[in-house]
């Protein structure tokens, strides 16, 4: 199947959902563009005790809290109120990026702002019209994107491993069915 940029984005999305703390910083040096730059950016939690600020604790991204919600939302098939709630969190940016015509249809409706599109947000509405993509793996349980209605797994590897289980477990409970009887040599 021929890779275009929509799935590209699709398969993005899920390794995204997919990814540990530890990873986020590898994503983010490797698709610097997939998310506003904002989502990058370290909250400081206070920590408060007594009623007295004592120090900031752990820092949390933006990403922290859009990987929880997109891990939701990929759970209970895209509904209407958590795509438009992901959509939403790219935040408003500048005018740069409309046509002329885009623009001046902006000010005539009273916008003097535009939002950006982020391909995570492009991903989430494609997730949205076809729910039935957003699958978890049978086999190891992550998430991914599906091809085809069909599809259960989330790679070759996975199909690959699966397929040698059950054909195990096959072998194993009808062996004795299988494997010819042999005749005792002896006396």
């Amino acid at each position: 199947m021929k890779v275009t940029e929509e799935l590209k984005e699709l398969q993005t999305l899920a390794m995204f959902s997919n990814l540990e703390p530890a990873e986020f910083e590898y994503f983010h040096n490797n698709y610097p563009d997939f998310f506003p730059a904002s989502f990058w950016v370290r909250a400081l939690k206070a920590t408060v005790e007594d009623g007295v600020q004592v120090a900031p604790s752990r820092s949390a991204l933006l990403a922290d809290a859009i990987q929880i919600q997109v891990r939701l939302a990929w759970k209970s098939g895209f509904p209407a109120e958590q795509t438009i709630g992901l959509i939403g969190a790219g935040g408003i940016v500048s005018m740069g990026q409309l046509t002329p015509e885009q623009k001046e249809s902006r000010k005539l409706l009273g916008f003097d702002t535009e939002f950006n599109t982020y391909p995570y947000q492009r991903a989430t509405m494609r997730l949205y019209s076809q729910p039935w993509r957003a699958r978890y793996c049978s086999h190891c349980g992550k998430r991914f994107v599906a091809l085809e209605k069909k599809t259960i797994y989330c790679g070759d590897d996975c199909n690959r491993t699966a397929r040698r289980q059950k054909q195990r477990a096959t072998w194993h409970k009808h062996k004795d069915e299988w494997r010819p009887k042999r005749k005792k040599r002896g006396k």
